[in-house]
């Protein structure tokens, strides 16, 4: 049997979609911008969209939105933002817009860090900024609750004639530094007429170095396997009986680094009686694993 699992990352600002409103979101710009929402954005939008808009800019201009989020995770420095940007005329006098996103402590507080993107002057599209982060490695928050803040700020040309913008923010993103998987993989069904007992064994010929930890069990036995760091620490679970006209569950959790990959050769040994006592017949399991 073979089975392949992907590990995803978990999205720490799942709900930073707009796809219905702003939510409570807090909100500040200069007199000369506004803040709203819209269900109807520029088409290939995910879903709705937060909307920063001005008609009289005629030098640089800005406003966020902020919404405090708790947690106690390492991070990984990844932070991404699609917008979509319109201009009205004179299409010459508007000179970009400049992005920065930043977890902090407090509003008022310097960044623990921030990604920023400069000089973004393409109009009438949806467009994913690539972000320069600082740190730029992993890292880990403390427990406790943070402020992310979203910062726009739109430049047009000093002393020019007025410009109307308006930018479309539809999806922010960050991510976990590690994905995860932890779920049912497979199920082990006992059709005989008497009990069978069954355990799992992993072969050396796995290939788990990328994996930072792992636990794969048969119905929450006593034992697991386990790996640690990309090192086998649990070769073998311990031995479940399956009751005659019954089954039980395979369950794997992990977590890993994204864009890894990693396989799980294990063999399946049922016996007619415990500790490979009577009869017994072995079955390959291979979970390929991918991030």
């Amino acid at each position: 049997m073979s089975v392949t699992v992907a590990a995803q990352q978990t999205d720490l600002l799942s709900n930073w979609d707009f796809n219905s409103s702003l939510n409570g979101w807090s909100t500040y710009s200069q007199s000369s911008l506004t803040w709203s929402s819209t269900s109807n954005p520029p088409p290939g939008a995910y879903g709705g969209a937060a909307v920063l808009s001005g008609s009289n800019l005629n030098g640089n201009f800005y406003g966020y939105i902020y919404q405090n989020f708790s947690l106690s995770t390492q991070v990984y420095v990844n932070m991404s933002i699609r917008l979509y940007i319109t201009v009205g005329k004179p299409r010459g006098h508007f000179q970009g817009v400049d992005v920065s996103l930043s977890v902090r402590s407090s509003l008022s507080s310097s960044p623990i860090f921030i990604c920023t993107t400069t000089n973004i002057n393409t109009a009438d599209q949806w467009l994913t900024p690539t972000l320069s982060c600082t740190p730029s490695q992993p890292f880990a928050l403390q427990p406790g609750s943070y402020v992310f803040v979203a910062n726009i700020t739109i430049k047009t040309k000093p002393g020019g004639a007025a410009v109307p913008v308006t930018v479309y923010i539809d999806r922010v993103r960050l991510f976990t530094s590690l994905a995860t998987f932890s779920r049912v993989i497979a199920y082990v069904s006992n059709s005989g007429s008497s009990t069978l007992y069954v355990r799992l064994i992993l072969s050396s010929t796995s290939s788990v170095s990328s994996l930072t930890s792992v636990s794969v069990n048969i119905n929450s036995a006593s034992q697991a396997i386990t790996i640690s760091s990309g090192s086998i620490q649990t070769g073998a679970t311990s031995w479940v009986s399956i009751a005659s006209g019954s089954s039980t569950s395979i369950q794997l959790s992990l977590t890993m680094p994204p864009s890894g990959s990693a396989e799980l050769d294990l063999l399946l040994e049922a016996c007619t009686q415990q500790n490979e006592l009577g009869a017994c017949v072995y079955y390959p399991v291979v979970v390929k694993i991918t991030s």
